[in-house]
């Protein structure tokens, strides 16, 4: 399987992101070149449905912490975590927290509970109860990897997320979207020729993309549940390097309609387009910031490819930023 990225986005210059939760304090010692993460040991889980949740949960929230980079995962078979003997054991074996969970059914919906308890301190960090189809096991384990993180980091996690790429051969390209760690993966299109440029709508709900099915670049808007899409940019030329607004409610992209790659803007539907950059420069790859005030492209304007900004409504050029 191979996922592509097409596209250098502007967005790469980095946008700060207006999240800052609050997060439980933990003494971590560093110690060492992995003294950095966090140690931390998963135990078997109780209850009716344990031998479940250990084949299908708790090997998820294992991998997905440990890909994190924040966490090294210890390996325990023990039971009882709230047990001072066994929390005197996990802090020799050199935890410093340790995850713990039960599981059962209960009209037909899996009822997971954890525990994230600080073992030095033999106290509880985090305490959920989560509610879910039993066959969503898998995701619930991503699901209980986001609240450890998050608890012991204050980063939101993004584990129980889904991604989209581009798989291709020499003949056809394949939309795939499929769960971060590859799993629950669906092909939601397949076309003849190559398809570019894949993005989340910021709703989850939808993903543009440019495809050259017609033997030239154009954009789609595909509606992930129901499999319909939309033909929303198909200008003279090429029409390329689509992006959503923070709101969802308008694209970005590039345009060579009238010679040159100039940037754009357009409703999701394909209507009031409005030209934002006009030059004789080579613009593209137009993203807009998360409060929907500034735009970021890049341009070939100072001779070599390079970022820059431009506040939206302002009549002001745009400023180089790298």
């Amino acid at each position: 399987m191979t996922a592509r990225r097409y596209a250098a986005k502007a967005f790469l210059v980095v946008l700060t992101l207006a999240y800052a939760p609050a997060y439980t304090q933990i003494t971590i010692d560093v110690v060492g070149g992995e003294g950095r993460q966090i140690p931390i040991a998963i135990l078997p889980f109780a209850g009716d449905d344990a031998r479940m949740a250990d084949s299908q949960m708790r090997p998820v929230i294992a991998q997905d912490l440990s890909r994190s980079g924040w966490f090294r995962v210890i390996e325990s078979d023990v039971t009882g975590a709230s047990d001072t003997p066994i929390l005197a054991m996990l802090k020799e074996n050199g935890a410093q927290v340790a995850l713990t969970g039960a599981v059962g059914e209960n009209n037909a919906m899996l009822v997971t509970t954890i525990d994230l308890i600080d073992v030095g301190k033999r106290a509880s960090l985090l305490d959920r109860r989560l509610l879910a189809k039993v066959e969503r096991q898998r995701h619930t384990g991503h699901r209980i990897a986001d609240l450890v993180l998050e608890a012991l980091t204050g980063k939101r996690g993004a584990f129980a997320t889904r991604i989209c790429y581009v798989e291709r051969d020499d003949e056809r390209s394949e939309l795939v979207v499929s769960d971060v760690d590859g799993h629950d993966r669906t092909v939601i299109y397949s076309a003849a020729g190559p398809i570019v440029s894949p993005q989340w709508s910021p709703d989850g709900l939808h993903i543009v993309y440019v495809s050259m099915e017609q033997k030239k670049p154009v954009v789609y808007v595909h509606h992930v549940a129901n499999g319909s899409r939309s033909l929303v940019a198909r200008f003279r030329g090429s029409n390329f390097s689509p992006a959503w607004s923070a709101d969802g409610q308008r694209l970005a992209l590039a345009l060579s309609k009238d010679g040159g790659s100039q940037i754009y803007s357009m409703n999701v539907d394909g209507s009031d387009l409005q030209q934002l950059v006009s030059s004789r420069s080579r613009d593209s790859e137009p993203n807009f910031s998360p409060d929907g005030q500034r735009m970021l492209f890049s341009s070939d304007r100072s001779g070599s490819a390079q970022i820059y900004e431009l506040t939206l409504g302002s009549v002001a050029a745009p400023r180089r930023v790298t």
